[in-house]
C-alpha cells in the first residue's frame, strides 16, 4: 500500500503543488510526525501542540479528528511527535519532498520509482563521476529489476 502526498510549493511555480508517493505504515507516520513538529523545529512553540496553526493543536484542543484509523488511535502520539527526530530522517523526508522522489524503503521506492517514471528522482544530483561506483549501484539495482 501506499500513499499519495501533496503539499503546496513556491507560488511562482506552475501548478503550486507537489507530490510525492509514501511507503504506508512506518514511513507514513514518521513524515506526519515531520508535519506535525515543524512549529517545534523552528522555535515557535515549547510543543508541538502549543503551536495554534499547527493540526496537532487541532486535534487535541478543538477534538477535531484529522487522521483515519489506525493513526488516529495511537497512543502518546504527542509524546511521540515532541521527540525529536533524528537527522537521518528529516534528510530523506526533505530529499523526498524537493526531489519529489517517492518515501519509504530502498527496494519499495525503487519499484514505485520505475512504475510512476520516477527514476531521475532517486539518483544522485549532478553528472555521475567515473570514479563513483556507489552512485552507480542504485542504477545498476534498477537495471537488473528491469530485465527479470
Amino acid at each position: 500500500m501506499c500513499a499519495i502526498i501533496t503539499r503546496k510549493i513556491k507560488p511562482q511555480d506552475m501548478f503550486g503543488k507537489a507530490s510525492f508517493i509514501v511507503e504506508k505504515d512506518g514511513y507514513y507516520l514518521t513524515l506526519l510526525r515531520y508535519i506535525e513538529a515543524n512549529a517545534l523545529r523552528a522555535a515557535l512553540s515549547k510543543t508541538a501542540q502549543d503551536w495554534q496553526y499547527g493540526s496537532l493543536a487541532e486535534r487535541v484542543f478543538n477534538n477535531r479528528i484529522l487522521l483515519h484509523k489506525p493513526y488516529a488511535q495511537l497512543d502518546d502520539w504527542m509524546t511521540y511527535v515532541n521527540t525529536p527526530q533524528s537527522q537521518s530522517e528529516i534528510d530523506k523526508i526533505r530529499d523526498s519532498v524537493n526531489r519529489q522522489a517517492p518515501l519509504g524503503g530502498e527496494n519499495w521506492a525503487a519499484k514505485i520509482a520505475k512504475k510512476y517514471g520516477l527514476l531521475s528522482t532517486l539518483n544522485a544530483i549532478g553528472r555521475v563521476k567515473n570514479d563513483d561506483k556507489s552512485s552507480l549501484s542504485l542504477f545498476l539495482l534498477l537495471f537488473l529489476q528491469a530485465s527479470c
